[in-house]
């Protein structure tokens, strides 16, 4: 059994207010008027896992991955299980990229304008063990 979490500061929700466009055509009307306040509020992702492989599964560790990263990266992984039948692990496969995903992620701190293609594409490149997966990140 595995379990992680990951709790990013989180800030204080405020109310900060902001001036947006109203949405019908004013034209001749004053600038200030043209503009109608609406409340922002802070968006938190708290996030955790747990995992329990199959009973049938447990000796080799299952066939399932996960990672929690900063700034709310997190994926999960499903090792295709046929791969059993050519004496390969498919749980080291969807381990490895996800051990992969999450050191990329660490190592550019989240990066704005990291793309989730970007990351798992580099992680499958470094994965040395043979195998599939199905993968959400």
């Amino acid at each position: 059994e595995q379990e992680a979490g990951y709790r990013a500061h989180i800030p204080q929700p405020d109310q900060a207010v902001c001036k947006v466009p109203k949405e019908n055509n004013m034209a001749g009307v004053k600038s200030s008027d043209r503009m109608t306040s609406v409340i922002e509020s802070t968006l938190v992702l708290a996030s955790g896992a747990s995992m329990l492989p199959h009973p049938s599964k447990v000796l080799t560790g299952g066939e399932d991955a996960y990672f929690i990263a900063c700034d709310g990266w997190f994926g999960v992984a499903d090792g295709v299980g046929q791969w059993s039948f050519e004496g390969i692990n498919a749980g080291l496969y969807a381990r490895e990229l996800m051990d992969g995903c999450k050191k990329i992620v660490t190592e550019t701190q989240g990066a704005p304008g990291m793309r989730t293609e970007d990351v798992l594409a580099k992680a499958a490149d470094e994965a040395r063990c043979p195998g599939s997966s199905t993968v959400l990140v």
